[in-house]
């Protein structure tokens, strides 16, 4: 018996594949390589969709820059209809600690769902955890997809399989916000999954621009209590997922409900990217502290046009004037070149940038020795290093809670082989692959932090 095409699915099909088109345009603006994979993220559909679309990539590409070359201006009344979310007005009217219960009510007034539900990625990166709507959906799941808060763009797929296994009826819309998903609407029985996927892009919008404003959002990430040193740690965390300008980054922080002495941090200002990591001595509010004077100094100095190296002296400079014997950290601060796809650092202690190359072997690059911060003098000319970086090369930035202390989760052997097995791979897949490797090692309990930041050149989705 042939099904019937309702309304409603028609206008799925239409709106699916002008998403399609719309998400391959834009990446071929953004210079990145319309894979099935990273349009299908962008569309906000399953990679199978695409290709119900169109045969194979090469055919979607044609289109796209046809599409895209006899493009025009077009006259008002040709204009797309207003999108679900009226962000603005919707911030303006509705209190933030209100504003996941109305995202739910909108959600499943447009889509004509039976009950919609709204999951925010925790801040450990291994479930979803519901925020809002019905209980009718289960108050977590558990999804391993995660760098830190946010699912990166080869884990739509698996997200789609991991939630469908739990609950087999339901459409799932990601709410993608700069190339990453931070969660996911929920909804049973939606007449229409197309508005759907669109309420859910405007959805991680407009919970970013709130997020600020009240501490509901942060509250409904974490799925037991902090401490004092993690909540200043993840005040100093950026988005773990990145593209800047011919760079491609993937990091994170492991346990993300303890400890507290690393971070990592990136900016993308005129003069390139800044990609910094710190690694300091012992654990607990001490080391948090020390940490958050070392990233107010990187940052302090990054506004007024320093260098690494002037960077590298502030950091020094800011973590001395808090005093006491222990106050010490590994530092590493570096400059992106994407014209010439270079790195440019300095490094101060233990923490040395270690290359992957395209068969997976590392090699630590060493080039020049300074002391940690706050305990020798550093010298009066800094050296700065540099490497041009191939296509098919990572760089890997590990803090000794990785391996190389008595007691890390993973031992050089270890690292040596999940570099090989990961060849090839994105960032954002060679950091799950040591994360996953060090949770089954070590488990929820790292004696200290496990902080992994994975750097490729840009030639797709991070």
């Amino acid at each position: 018996m042939r099904s019937v095409m309702t309304a409603s699915d028609r206008r799925d099909v239409v709106r699916n594949r002008s998403a399609i088109l719309d998400a391959t345009i834009s990446l071929l603006d953004d210079g990145e390589t319309p894979t099935a994979g990273a349009v299908a993220w962008r569309a906000g559909v399953a990679r199978a969709t695409v290709y119900r679309h169109y045969p194979t990539i090469a055919a979607l590409v044609t289109e796209a820059e046809e599409t895209r070359a006899s493009q025009v201006r077009r006259p008002a009344a040709d204009a797309p209809s207003p999108a679900p979310l009226d962000i603005p007005a919707l911030l303006d009217r509705v209190a933030p600690p209100q504003l996941p219960e109305q995202i739910v009510g909108e959600a499943q007034r447009y889509s004509r769902a039976r009950a919609v539900a709204l999951y925010l990625v925790d801040i450990g990166g291994t479930r979803l955890l519901r925020a809002a709507g019905s209980l009718e959906f289960p108050e977590e799941m558990v999804v391993r997809l995660a760098a830190g808060p946010e699912i990166p763009a080869e884990g739509i797929e698996a997200l789609h399989e991991a939630v469908s296994a739990t609950l087999p009826s339901v459409t799932i819309a990601p709410m993608v916000v700069r190339g990453r998903a931070t969660g996911a609407l929920l909804a049973l029985d939606a007449q229409d999954a197309g508005l759907l996927q669109e309420m859910a892009r405007h959805a991680g919008i407009a919970l970013a621009m709130s997020e600020p404003f009240s501490d509901v959002i942060a509250a409904s990430r974490r799925r037991k209590e902090t401490t004092a040193a993690a909540e200043t740690q993840q005040l100093c965390l950026p988005p773990r997922l990145a593209r800047l300008s011919g760079l491609r980054l993937a990091g994170d922080v492991l346990p993300a409900y303890e400890n507290g002495g690393n971070w990592f941090d990136h900016a993308e200002n005129q003069d390139g990217a800044w990609i910094a990591a710190v690694d300091t001595l012992g654990s607990g509010a001490r080391a948090a502290a020390t940490s958050a004077v070392a990233l107010g100094a990187l940052r302090a100095a990054r506004t007024v046009g320093s260098t690494p190296r002037d960077a590298i002296q502030h950091m020094d400079a800011a973590i001395r004037s808090i005093g006491g014997d222990e106050v010490r950290c590994s530092a590493f601060v570096a400059r992106w070149h994407a014209t010439t796809s270079t790195l440019f650092w300095v490094a101060a202690g233990d923490l040395h940038p270690v290359l992957a190359d395209a068969e997976g072997r590392l090699t630590t690059l060493r080039d020049h020795a300074l002391p940690q911060l706050a305990t020798d003098p550093l010298p009066e000319t800094i050296p700065t290093s540099h490497r041009v970086v191939r296509p098919d090369e990572r760089i890997l930035l590990l803090s000794d809670g990785v391996s190389g202390l008595d007691g890390a989760p993973l031992s050089a052997a270890a690292l040596r082989e999940l570099a090989r097995r990961s060849r090839g791979a994105s960032p954002a897949r060679t950091l799950s692959l040591i994360q996953g490797a060090i949770r089954d090692a070590g488990g929820e309990d790292l004696d200290d932090d496990a902080m992994i930041v994975v750097l490729a050149p840009a030639k797709g989705t991070p």
